[in-house]
């Protein structure tokens, strides 16, 4: 088995709940066509909505992860990811 070191993108996005950070990670698909984004919500990003909510770490996680998804979508090239990845990061 080998070892991959995924390529990460950090950004901040607006949710129902307030901003949080998330690493958003290039994995390639099993098929070998094309790359899935699969993004993880930063530690500290989610303690500070849970601060500001009174709502625990798993619910405001589990809830940050449930709107990601819904925008979630396969890549057919890892530079198609960058590529949106740089749009979004702009203004």
């Amino acid at each position: 088995m080998e070892r991959h070191v995924l390529t990460r993108v950090s950004r901040a996005i607006e949710t129902s709940l307030g901003e949080a950070t998330v690493k958003e990670c290039v994995v390639p698909l099993e098929s070998g066509g094309g790359v899935e984004r699969r993004c993880y919500p930063e530690y500290e990003s989610v303690v500070k909505i849970c601060e500001a909510t009174g709502r625990s770490y798993r619910d405001v996680y589990d809830a940050v992860v449930r709107e990601i998804d819904q925008h979630s979508r396969v890549y057919e090239t890892p530079q198609e990811f960058f590529d949106d990845a740089l749009k979004n990061l702009r203004p």
